[in-house]
């Protein structure tokens, strides 16, 4: 290769990295994507505007959420209704057949490419909120979200949310049975009360705070459990990394134990032990844990 090819691999190479440096550097001061490919007809130069509104909606149990880039919750309120505040090809699209509601973010097929707004204004939150009276409703859910969050707050529901990536949040929620199905994520559990609870995560971080399940079932490939305060009659872990923080109401008499580490150490009421424990008590629960790798750490209170 001679002098001059080298010469503009060499400046190429420049352009490239001057062009991701000035990417990343927009990105921390706030900018954000405006260019999108697709049903888009306003061209490279368009600038989406966020709008709100309100679409009104009947008396339901089952409900069906599904979006890709919007927050979700669903909570109580003074009656039906669903509130939105999205950009303006993201109004929701909103079924109503008898007692059941679907809620879908609409599939504009816009595609964004790499092109920052320098205006320096990336605060705009999208979110439909989904609201019903305080009354003693439970509701069937299906919740999926390709990013975004999943917030459920006082309500009796029944069913399954799942995401990709993003935040479940979930306050004072009860519950015959539940599942959360997360690629990547942080939950969040406070004040809940859930008979049959099926937790699956691949990677991310979960927070329970004063909440009473029956039985409790966690999969984890890596990430980090912390709990405080929870009763709980079965809690069954299983992790191939990551660390379990747990404080369980009551005392550690209270429970059988059957923990199997391949490599890390395990702590119950503050005494160490390393690989397996196991521990009958015959009181009818059990805390139980899987780990190829990790810590797990079990008190009492």
């Amino acid at each position: 290769m001679n002098k001059w090819k080298i010469g503009v691999v060499i400046a190429g190479a420049a352009l490239l990295a001057l062009g991701v440096g000035l990417f990343i550097f927009g990105l921390s001061l706030g900018a954000s994507p405006v260019v999108a490919i697709g049903r888009n007809q306003n061209g490279v130069s368009s600038k989406r505007n966020m709008i709100s509104g309100t679409v009104d909606i009947k008396e339901f149990d089952n409900i069906k959420v599904n979006v890709a880039s919007i927050d979700v919750e669903f909570e109580k309120g003074d009656g039906y209704r669903i509130e939105y505040s999205t950009y303006e090809d993201n109004v929701p699209v909103v079924d109503q057949k008898g007692s059941k509601l679907t809620v879908s973010q609409p599939d504009n097929n816009n595609i964004y490419i790499l092109s920052l707004d320098f205006s320096l204004k990336n605060d705009d939150r999208q979110v439909y909120k989904i609201i019903v009276p305080d009354d003693k409703t439970r509701y069937e859910i299906e919740m999926k979200a390709t990013s975004g969050g999943v917030s459920i707050k006082d309500l009796d529901v029944k069913g399954e949310v799942g995401i990709t990536s993003g935040d479940i949040d979930l306050q004072n929620v009860s519950s015959e049975d539940l599942a959360l199905l997360a690629t990547s994520g942080d939950i969040n559990i406070e004040g809940s009360k859930i008979d049959k609870f099926d937790f699956k995560i691949t990677s991310g971080s979960c927070n329970i705070k004063d909440c009473s399940f029956k039985d409790y079932k966690v999969k984890m490939s890596s990430g980090e459990i912390k709990i405080d305060d929870l009763t709980c009659d079965n809690a069954y872990f299983k992790l191939t990394s990551g660390d379990i923080k747990a404080v369980f109401a009551g005392n550690e008499e209270d429970y059988a134990y059957d923990i199997d580490m391949t490599s890390g150490d395990v702590r119950i009421a503050g005494s160490k032990f390393e690989g397996d424990y196991k521990k009958n008590n015959n009181t009818g629960k059990e805390i139980k844990i899987e780990m190829t790798s990790g810590s797990a750490d079990i008190d009492f209170k």
